[in-house]
Order: structure tokens, then C-alpha cells, then sequence
């Protein structure tokens, strides 16, 4: 039986999605600053084939089955540890924007922090009430940064002093050469561009193709490196009609030697091989309200020099000449910016440096510390201690 004061409920490998890393992540790290094994509720979305996890799940969550909702409070509600902690995704939980995971709060008995994956500044009506609601009866809420904060507090009316801003977690890597990787990876020779995440139509991958297929004629070495499958969400059929479409796309600009696709689920490891092969990391997608990119803040964590669209979480992470940004869907710009940042060695390691330095203060070493503070807070409140 766990010794943490935490429970945690969220997505858990070998499911596949950004949540599963997040929190397989988020809990060595945590329990690194206790001294104590945490224990999960794993939110499962298999229906035919069900997951081997491994023995840190001690409950599972149907996503399906409504009636899994109040049953799993049940089992929180009789579990020994004092608060849960809730990774929250409206596409995670089922119901109309995940409004099931209003079932079980209402059954809760037990106090819980809120982890808000995504804060949306036009929420639908479904996705404003259930997200006041859940904020209404947590004791915290955590987001990943500044803007997300700004958006709960004015968008969704949430105490500030109640928001907890924690980066979102970036492993603790050395800051290295790219020569040796690009070796073992098979890009040796060549000037590495790379798009990690979903490959999906708000990806703006179209953008970053027609850019890359036009600096290919002054620069032949460079190589676009598109690596990774669409969110689990999307449905098949629609995946592979776009991974079409994109290879279509990169035969008409006869774009063939310098674009690769890995279509296919990279685990954490084969990230952070692969980004410790690239040169550049590239963001294109074209949402305004893109608030956390787990790859962006893995790319500054392996200190890459870094080009994206004016999402939201990349203008917050990138201020201070941390990264360029160049309008959406503009290829034009996309394309000076490309040929700028080959060009220009020196301008672009330092900002890879100013990148490695922000981003080393998102390790999830600071991460596990940083929810330590927001337990001790919630705990603290209710006058239980923490033991350490």
C-alpha cells in the first residue's frame, strides 16, 4: 500500500498520449521529494485489448462506463492517502467535454488539486461550467503558465490565490553537440529541422513543407523531420487521409529528399534521441490558443534554437530572444526565417543557450518540488502534516 499523502487519476502508459507521459513523469519526481511510491488510477480507454500497467495503477477508470465515475470515488474516498490529484483533459474523461468526471467529483469525499492540461480562452458552454465547477470544488488548480493562469482567473472567475503556476516538465539533459546523434540516427550530413506531436490539420505542417522545399535549393543539407503519430482521439480513417495528403504535398514540391515522416508513436526516449539530433525545432501549429507544447518545452530543455507560430505558450516561452516567431500559415516568413537561422551559427547557438537556460528551470526535478508546495498547501490548510 502507498506510503504518499497523493493519489493521482490521469492517462498512464503504455496508453499513448501526452497525459500518460506527463504523469509517469510527474510522479518519480514528485515521490524523489518525499521518499514515498505514489499510486495511480489509471483513466483507461481500452476497450478490446486492456493495458498491462504496471503495479504503481491500483484502480482503473472505465473513460466509457458512466457508472465508473462514481464507483471510482468510491475507491478514492477508501484509499489512505489525504488528497487526489486530478489530471484533467476535457478529451480524457467521458461525457459531453468530459462532463463525467463531474460524477465522481460530486461522489468525492476527499479534498483534490486539479491539473489543467488545457485552459481554453473560448470555451464552449459544456466546457465553461464543467471547468468552473471542478475549479469551484478543488482546493488548488495547477497550470503550466502565466497565460493559462490569467485565462481561469478572468475567463473562468477562479480565486488567484488558488492557482498555482508549475512549469510543465522537461527531462534534465545536457546541453550537447548534435554531430554524434545525427550519427546514430541516420541524419549525418544534414541540417536537422523537427516537428514532434500530433500530426494533425491544425498542425501547419503544410506551411513548414512549402518553406523547407523552397531554402532546400539554397541550402540541400537541410532535412524536415515530421516524427510522431496523431492524438489517439482522431479517428483512423482521418489520420491516415492527412498523413496523405502531407505526402502528396511533399512530392509536389518534389520535397522528397528533404522531408521524412516517422508516423508512428515515439516514446519519451525516442524524443529525446531524436531532439538531441535536430538543430532547430520547429512549432507551426496554427492554434492561437496551442497554451502548453510538451515538444517546445522539451526542445529548450535539450537546448535547441527554436521557430514557431504566436501560439499562445510559445510567445510566453520564448520572450527574451529564447526562440523567432513567425506569423501563421505564412510561408514566406517561415521561409526568411528558416534561411536566417541556418545562416547565422553564432545567433543561433545563443539562442539555443538562453533556450537551455529557461528551459533547465523546468526540470521535473523543480517540478516535483513545486507540487510538493501546492500539497504542503492543501495539507497545511486541513492541519495535516507532511512527513519528510
Amino acid at each position: 500500500m502507498s506510503d504518499s499523502p497523493v493519489l493521482f487519476l490521469g492517462a498512464y502508459p503504455p496508453r499513448q498520449s501526452n497525459i500518460a507521459n506527463y504523469t509517469a513523469s510527474l510522479l518519480p519526481a514528485f515521490d524523489a521529494q518525499l521518499g514515498t511510491s505514489s499510486e495511480i488510477v489509471a483513466v483507461d480507454d481500452a476497450r478490446d485489448t486492456k493495458y498491462l500497467y504496471p503495479k504503481q495503477i491500483v484502480a482503473r477508470l472505465d473513460q466509457f462506463d458512466r457508472a465508473s465515475y462514481a464507483a471510482t470515488a468510491q475507491f478514492v474516498n477508501q484509499h489512505p492517502s489525504v488528497v487526489l490529484n486530478i489530471q484533467h483533459e476535457y478529451g480524457l474523461y467521458g461525457g459531453p467535454d468530459g462532463s463525467w468526471l463531474a460524477d465522481l467529483v460530486e461522489a468525492l469525499r476527499k479534498p483534490f488539486i486539479l491539473t489543467l492540461h488545457t485552459v481554453r480562452a473560448d470555451p464552449t458552454p459544456t466546457q465553461l461550467s464543467l471547468t468552473q465547477f471542478l475549479c469551484s470544488r478543488s482546493e488548488r488548480m495547477v497550470v503550466f503558465s502565466e497565460t493559462e493562469a490569467a485565462l481561469l482567473i478572468e475567463r473562468y472567475s477562479v480565486d488567484p490565490r488558488l492557482v498555482d503556476i508549475i512549469a510543465y516538465g522537461v527531462p534534465d539533459l545536457a546541453f550537447a553537440q548534435t554531430a554524434e546523434m545525427k550519427h546514430s540516427v541516420g541524419f549525418e550530413g544534414r541540417f536537422v529541422l523537427t516537428t514532434f506531436g500530433a500530426t494533425e490539420s491544425d498542425a501547419g505542417l503544410e506551411t513548414a513543407i512549402q518553406a523547407v522545399a523552397s531554402v532546400a535549393g539554397r541550402h540541400p543539407d537541410v532535412l524536415y523531420v515530421i516524427a510522431g503519430s496523431a492524438h489517439p482521439n482522431v479517428p483512423m480513417r482521418q489520420r491516415q487521409e492527412y498523413r496523405e495528403e502531407l505526402r502528396a504535398l511533399i512530392r509536389r514540391y518534389d520535397a522528397e529528399m528533404n522531408v521524412v515522416t516517422i508516423d508512428r508513436h515515439l516514446t519519451l526516449p525516442e524524443v529525446v534521441r531524436y531532439l538531441a539530433a535536430t538543430d532547430v525545432y520547429v512549432s507551426p501549429f496554427l492554434n492561437v490558443e496551442h497554451v502548453t507544447n510538451e515538444t517546445l518545452a522539451y526542445a529548450m530543455g535539450a537546448g535547441k534554437a527554436v521557430l514557431s507560430a504566436p501560439h499562445d505558450y510559445a510567445r510566453e516561452v520564448l520572450a527574451m530572444e529564447r526562440g523567432v516567431l513567425v506569423p501563421f500559415a505564412d510561408a514566406g516568413a517561415t521561409l526568411a526565417a528558416f534561411t536566417r537561422i541556418i545562416e547565422h551559427d553564432l545567433a543561433r547557438d545563443a539562442m539555443a543557450k538562453r533556450a537551455y537556460a529557461f528551459g533547465h528551470g523546468m526540470t521535473w526535478e523543480k517540478v516535483g518540488q513545486a507540487y510538493l508546495e501546492t500539497v504542503d498547501g492543501v495539507l497545511r490548510a486541513r492541519q495535516v502534516p507532511v512527513a519528510r
